[in-house]
C-alpha cells in the first residue's frame, strides 16, 4: 500500500502528541475566542467545522417576511453559514441620509439566520461588485474628487457614516454577543490597478472603524485572484482567501469543462507566501452558477453547466485540496430590481443557483449539494485532515481514476477522494481501490464487482468513519448522506447511481444483516468476519432498501437510496432553545429526524410533552412520507395537522399527505384591459421644462473629462444616479444648422435617440462588450423641422445603464476611478450654441419620494416622474390601447392594467411576467405593484421571462401592472410588444413559510414632474 507507513506514523504522532481544540495553537482575532483557527480548520464556539456557506444577498429579494424562508432552505441543504453583501449604495442614496428600513434593513436577517441555525460571514464592501451598478458605491459618491476606494479624505469621510453603522449591527449581532455573525470581510476583491496595488492606510481605516464599534470576530478578505493582497503587513487580515470560478461565464457549451486545479492546497499557497502557514485556506466566492449578460447566447445553459456533476467533481476536488473553508456563490440569486444591475447585467440574478428566482428548489442541483453538505455536518474527522498522497498508482488499478487522500492528524481516519483523471472525461471507468484502515489494508470490493465512475463523477470513500452512539463504519464505496443516532437508533444513510456495486464494511463481533424493506431487487453479499461485517450491493433498486445489522455491541440500521430518491431525504434538527450554540450548523441540539419524500422539510419540533414530531415542510404533490424519529413519539404532524401515521417496516412512522391541489388551485390571472398615454410628452410642441435643472456646468469634477462641447452633460453631476435620463438643447435656429454630434455615454448595452422638436433624428448604440463605455453618432437636421429665428429644442433620451465595476476596468488598464464613467452625454459638437436642461428620477437622489422601494427603484420618464406606475394612480382617462398595438412612431409609451389573483392560503404559485419571444429594436420596463422588477430590450436579450415574488405582488386581490415601450426606430417589432402575458410556469406546492406583509405605497400627487 502506497502511504501505509505514513498514516501509520500520523496514528502513532497523535497519540503521543494529540490536539485539543482550543489549546495554544489555535489562533483567534486576540478579540474572542469563541471565533478560532489554526491550519486545519475555522473553530467556532470549540468546534471544529468545515465552513460550508452560501451567498445570499438580502436586497435582491425585497421582500424581508421571504427571507427566513430562504434561511431555512439553506439549513436544510446543509449549510453552516450564510454569506451576504450589504449595499452602500441602496442605504445611503445621498450625503448624509442613512436608511436601514424595509428590504434594507438587517437586523430581520440576522435574526432569520439564527432561528435556522447559521452562521453568518459579513460583506459590507464598501465596494462589492456583486453585478451591481457601482460595485455598490452610491452615485454620489461617483461625484467626489478623491479617488475610489484609497484613503482620498473626501473617500474616507463619504463612507465612515455608513461602515461605523454597519460595523455597529454586526457588532451586537456577532457571537460573542448571542448572535450569528462570525466573521467581517474588509474590501471585496481589492486591487488599485493591473499592477495589483492596494492602498493599505485605507484597509487599516476600514479595520480599525470595525474594531472601534466593537467588532471582535476575524476579518476576512477575497483576494480577486490568489496574489497574497492582504496576506500579511499593514492591513493584514486573519482569514485570507481567494475567488474561484473554474468553469467562467459562458454557457453558450454547457458540456464544456475546465479541469479541476490539482496543484491549488492550502499548503502550497501559504508556503510560498508566508513560510509556515497557520490558517486555514478560505475561498470566499466558489462558482456556484453564472450570471447572464446583454446580448448572451445559451443562457439556458448555465444550470447544466454547473449542475450536480460540477457540483460533486470539483467542489469535493476543493475539500481534497485541502481547502476547509468555503463560501458557495450564489446560493440564492434573486432578482436586479429597478435600476440596481451594472451594465453588463440583465435583470435576472437568478445565478443558475440551486435555489431558483422564484424560490423554488432545482431538484438535481439542490439536491446533490445537500447530500454533501449533510456529509460533511457529520464527518467530523474530515475538518482535521492534512493530504497524505495522491495519483491512480497505489490507490487503484485503473490509470484513468486519480485520488487523492487524507488523513485525520488525531486518529487517522482516512478519506479518500477520487475522480476521473480527466476530470471532464464523459466515459465510465471502472476500477477497485486500495484503502488502509485500523485493521489492514484491503482491495474494495472485496466480495465482487467494481466501483464505477460515470462520466464526471467524483465520491468520497471514508475509512474508520465514526457515527452515531459507538459505530464505526470501517469502510465503504458508496457516498455516505449522514451517520447519527436517531432516537435510540444509530443510523447510517448511504446513497448511489443505480446498476453500480457498492461495499461497506462496519466494526463489529458476531454480525448479522436482516433485510427490512426495499430490498427485493437488491442482490447483497454479507460476510461477517470475528471483527466486522462486509455488506456488497451488485444491484439496487429504485427508492429505499433498509437492513437492520446487528452486532454483539449494538445495531446499526443502514438505508441505501438510489441517488434521485436519496436527493429528497432530509435530516431537520430538532429544535432546543436550552443549547443555542450546541448543533454543528450553530444552534440547537443536534438530535434529529429523518423524512423521506416531501419536496421540502422546513423544520421539526417535539410537541404536546415530546410526544408528537411536528414537521413543517412543503408538498409539490400528493406525497407518502415516512418519518425515523425519536423512539419515544407517538405521531406525525405536518403544518400543524396530527396525520394518521402508521409504523413501517424499519420503524418509521409513514404518512400519506394531500398535495397541492387539495387546498385549491390557482386560475392564472388574466390581465385586464390596457390604459396607455404617450410617454414623451418633453418633444412636443409648448413642453414646459422651466421646473428642470439647468445643464450648464463648463467643469467637473470627474476624471472622465468630455470630448466637446461647452457644457457638462454628465447626469451625475446634476443628481441623477440611474435610469433613463432626458435632456433638452434649447437653441435659436440660423438655418444653417445641418448636423448634430452627441457622444452618448451610457455603458455597454446602452441607447439613446434624438428628436428635433417633434422629427425623429434617429436612435445611436454602444456595443455590449465590456469597456466600450459611449458610442459618437452624427444626426442630420431635417430642415422643414427648424424654426428658423425661434426656439428650437433638441430632445435627447439617455438609459443609464448603471455605473461601471472595478473589475471590468483593471483588466483594461483603467482604476476604481472609471466607476466614475459619465452617464448621459460625455460631448456634443453643434453649430449653434445650446442651452441644456436635464430631468432625471423625481428629485434626484436627496429628494427623491418613494423611501420604500427606494432610490433605484425610479428613472427620468415622465411616466415615471409622475407616479404612473405607482398602484391608485387613475388611468380612466388614458385611451384605451394595448402593449400588442403600440406606438405609431419612434418615442416612448406607457401602458397600465390590472388583474385580481386569488392563491389559496398555504399554497406557493410563483408568477412571472413574459415577453414575447421576438427581436425588436425597443426597450420595456416592467412595473408590478410599483416596483420596477423587469427591464426588456428587444434588440439583446436574453430575458423574456421576470418572476415576480409575493409581497410584490398581492396574491390575495388587487394588483397594477405597468409597462413602458420605447421604439428606437420605426419598424413595426420596435413598436409593439405583442403577447405580453402573466404566467405559472413552475407549478404550485403548498408551503409551510410564515404568511408575508406587503409594503406596496400607492400613488400620491407629484408637483411638476414633467
Amino acid at each position: 500500500m502506497k502511504v501505509t507507513v505514513l498514516s501509520w506514523l500520523l496514528g502513532l504522532l497523535a497519540l503521543l502528541f494529540p490536539f485539543t481544540q482550543g489549546s495554544h495553537i489555535a489562533r483567534s482575532a486576540s478579540l474572542t475566542t469563541q471565533v478560532q483557527w489554526d491550519k486545519y480548520s475555522l473553530i467556532v464556539n470549540d468546534k471544529r467545522i468545515v465552513l460550508w456557506s452560501g451567498e445570499v444577498h438580502t436586497w435582491r429579494l425585497p421582500v424581508p417576511d421571504l427571507w427566513p424562508d430562504i434561511c431555512q432552505k439553506a439549513k436544510a441543504a446543509g449549510l453552516n453559514a450564510l454569506s451576504f453583501y450589504t449595499h452602500w449604495g441602496l442605504v445611503n442614496p445621498s450625503d448624509g441620509t442613512l436608511d436601514f428600513d424595509g428590504y434594507r434593513a438587517l437586523q430581520p436577517f440576522f435574526d432569520a439566520a439564527k432561528e435556522s441555525g447559521l452562521y453568518l460571514i459579513a460583506r459590507p464592501g464598501p465596494y462589492i461588485n456583486a453585478e451591481t451598478t457601482a460595485g455598490g458605491i452610491p452615485g454620489w459618491v461617483t461625484n467626489i474628487e478623491g479617488e475610489l476606494r484609497t484613503n482620498a479624505s473626501d473617500f474616507v469621510a463619504a463612507y465612515t457614516p455608513y461602515w461605523r453603522a454597519v460595523g455597529k449591527m454586526f457588532a451586537d449581532n456577532q457571537v460573542s454577543n448571542g448572535g450569528p455573525i462570525i466573521a467581517v470581510q474588509i474590501e471585496n476583491e481589492y486591487y488599485l490597478n493591473w499592477a495589483g496595488d492596494i492602498d493599505r492606510t485605507y484597509i487599516s481605516d476600514l479595520e480599525n472603524q470595525m474594531r472601534e464599534v466593537g467588532v471582535d470576530v476575524p476579518f476576512t478578505f477575497n483576494d480577486a485572484s490568489p496574489e497574497g493582497r492582504l496576506l500579511n503587513g499593514t492591513g493584514a487580515v486573519q482569514l485570507y482567501g481567494a475567488d474561484a470560478y473554474p468553469l467562467g461565464f459562458s454557457c453558450s457549451s454547457p458540456d464544456s469543462w475546465y479541469t479541476v486545479d490539482t496543484q491549488w492546497t492550502a499548503t502550497d499557497f501559504f508556503a510560498t507566501t508566508s513560510g509556515e502557514y497557520d490558517e486555514p485556506y478560505f475561498i470566499p466566492e466558489y462558482q456556484m452558477g453564472a450570471f447572464v449578460g446583454w446580448n448572451q447566447t445559451g443562457s439556458s445553459g448555465c444550470r447544466q453547466l454547473t449542475g450536480a456533476n460540477f457540483e460533486r467533481v470539483f467542489y469535493l476536488n476543493s475539500l481534497a485540496m485541502n481547502i476547509k473553508m468555503i463560501n458557495f456563490y450564489m446560493f440564492f440569486g434573486g432578482t436586479n430590481f429597478g435600476q440596481m444591475m451594472y451594465p453588463s447585467a440583465i435583470t435576472s440574478y437568478d445565478y443558475a443557483a440551486p435555489v431558483e428566482e422564484t424560490r423554488a428548489l432545482v431538484p438535481h442541483k439542490y439536491g446533490e449539494f445537500k447530500s454533501l453538505g449533510l456529509w460533511l455536518r457529520y464527518a467530523i474527522d474530515f475538518p482535521q485532515t492534512v493530504p497524505v498522497g495522491n495519483g491512480s498508482a497505489g490507490y487503484v488499478d485503473n490509470s484513468g481514476v486519480y485520488v487523492d487522500e487524507l488523513r485525520n492528524v488525531v486518529n487517522n481516519a482516512g478519506f479518500y477522494i477520487g475522480r476521473q483523471t480527466n476530470s471532464s472525461s464523459f466515459d465510465t471507468q471502472t476500477f477497485k481501490l486500495s484503502l488502509n484502515t485500523s485493521l489492514g489494508s484491503f482491495t474494495v470490493p472485496s466480495l465482487g464487482g467494481n466501483i464505477t465512475f460515470a462520466g464526471r463523477d467524483s465520491r468520497v470513500f471514508m475509512t474508520d468513519f465514526p457515527f452515531g452512539s459507538k459505530q464505526t463504519l470501517l469502510y465503504s464505496t458508496a457516498p455516505v448522506m449522514l451517520g447519527t443516532t436517531i432516537g435510540s437508533q444509530d443510523v447510517l444513510v448511504l446513497y448511489g447511481e443505480l446498476g453500480q456495486t457498492f461495499e461497506i464494511a462496519l466494526l463489529g463481533t458476531r454480525g448479522q444483516m436482516k433485510p427490512l424493506s426495499g430490498a427485493a431487487n437488491v442482490n447483497i453479499t454479507t460476510a461477517t468476519e470475528s471483527d466486522k461485517i462486509i455488506l456488497n450491493w451488485n444491484s439496487i433498486s429504485t427508492g429505499v432498501s433498509t437492513f437492520k445489522v446487528t452486532f454483539a455491541e449494538g445495531s446499526v440500521l443502514v438505508l441505501f437510496a438510489d441517488m434521485l430518491t436519496s436527493y429528497q431525504l432530509w435530516n431537520p434538527t430538532i429544535t432546543d432553545s436550552s443549547e443555542p450554540f450546541g448543533a454543528y450548523a450553530g444552534y440547537g441540539s443536534t438530535e434529529s429526524v429523518l423524512v423521506g419524500g416531501p419536496y421540502f422539510v422546513r423544520d421539526v419540533e417535539l410537541e404536546d410533552k415530546e410526544s408528537i414530531i411536528a414537521l413543517r415542510g412543503d408538498l409539490n404533490d400528493t406525497a407518502s412520507l415516512w418519518v425515523l424519529g425519536p423512539s419515544h413519539a407517538k405521531g406525525v404532524s405536518w403544518n400543524g395537522v396530527l396525520t394518521k401515521a402508521k409504523k413501517n417496516a424499519f420503524g418509521a412512522w409513514s404518512v400519506d399527505l394531500p398535495g397541492p391541489h387539495s387546498i385549491g388551485s390557482v386560475v392564472t390571472p388574466q390581465l385586464g384591459e390596457w390604459r396607455f398615454i404617450d410617454a414623451l410628452p418633453e418633444i412636443e410642441k409648448g413642453f414646459d421644462d422651466s421646473a428642470w435643472t439647468k445643464a450648464d456646468h463648463v467643469t467637473t469634477l470627474n476624471p472622465n473629462k468630455p470630448y466637446d462641447g461647452k457644457s457638462v452633460l454628465y447626469s451625475q453631476d446634476y443628481g441623477f444616479m440611474q435610469g433613463n435620463v432626458i435632456y433638452r438643447g434649447h437653441f435659436k435656429a440660423t438655418g444653417k444648422e445641418d448636423e448634430v454630434n452627441i457622444s452618448l455615454s451610457t455603458g455597454p448595452s446602452g441607447a439613446g435617440s434624438v428628436w428635433l422638436n417633434e422629427a425623429f433624428l434617429g436612435s445611436a448604440y454602444v456595443e455590449s462588450t465590456a469597456g466600450i463605455e459611449d458610442v459618437n453618432a452624427t444626426f442630420a437636421i431635417p430642415q422643414d423641422a427648424l424654426k428658423v429665428g425661434k426656439d428650437n429644442v433638441l430632445t435627447i433620451l439617455a438609459d443609464h445603464m448603471g455605473f461601471d465595476q472595478t473589475d471590468q476596468t483593471i483588466v483594461n488598464g483603467g482604476t476604481p476611478n472609471d466607476i466614475k464613467f459619465p452617464r448621459g452625454i460625455r460631448g456634443y459638437s453643434f453649430s449653434t450654441d445650446l442651452e441644456w436642461k436635464i430631468q432625471g428620477n423625481y428629485g434626484g437622489n436627496t429628494h427623491f419620494p418613494d423611501r420604500v422601494r427606494g432610490i433605484l427603484n425610479e428613472g427620468g420618464l415622465c411616466a415615471e416622474r409622475a407616479g404612473y406606475h405607482l398602484p391608485g394612480f387613475d388611468d380612466s382617462k388614458w385611451v384605451k390601447r394595448s402593449p400588442s398595438e403600440g406606438l405609431t412612431k419612434p418615442g416612448v409609451g406607457f401602458f397600465r392594467t390590472e388583474f385580481e389573483l386569488h392563491v389559496p392560503k398555504g399554497l406557493e404559485a410563483p408568477l412571472s411576467f413574459v415577453y414575447p419571444d421576438t427581436t425588436g429594436n425597443y426597450r420595456s420596463q416592467l412595473y408590478v405593484n410599483g416596483w420596477m422588477f423587469g427591464k426588456r430590450v428587444g434588440a439583446l436579450g436574453p430575458q423574456l421571462v421576470f418572476p415576480v415574488p409575493p409581497g410584490i405582488i398581492n396574491t390575495n386581490g388587487h394588483n397594477t401592472v405597468a409597462l413602458s415601450l420605447w421604439a428606437l426606430d420605426n419598424t413595426t417589432d420596435a413598436k409593439v410588444i405583442d403577447g405580453f402575458s402573466v404566467e405559472l410556469l413552475d407549478g404550485t406546492w403548498t408551503t409551510s413559510r410564515d404568511a408575508i406583509v406587503s409594503n406596496n405605497p400607492g400613488w400620491t400627487t407629484r408637483k411638476a414632474s414633467c
